[in-house]
């Protein structure tokens, strides 16, 4: 039993030191997003943030003039 034991942790030893840098090559070929992407800038995060700020002030006027129109038709 011992002899299976020591066995087993000389053997994942080896293979250790066998496949030291695959990880590193692996990741050397992953591809990663490019950060100064145009999409990220602070001009357009500022751009987004307006359209969803008029797109809200909008959906409160349409639901305004929705609630208006049903009370015309209620009574």
């Amino acid at each position: 039993m011992l002899q299976g034991v020591v066995f087993a942790i000389c053997a994942s030893l080896a293979f250790a030191g066998k496949n030291g840098g695959q990880a590193d090559r692996y990741n050397e070929d992953r591809s990663y997003p490019n950060k100064s992407d145009e999409s990220h800038s602070s001009q357009n995060v500022t751009d987004i943030r307006e359209a969803i700020k008029e797109l809200e002030e909008e959906h409160k006027a349409i639901k305004k003039l929705s609630a208006n129109q049903l009370k015309k038709t209620d009574s």
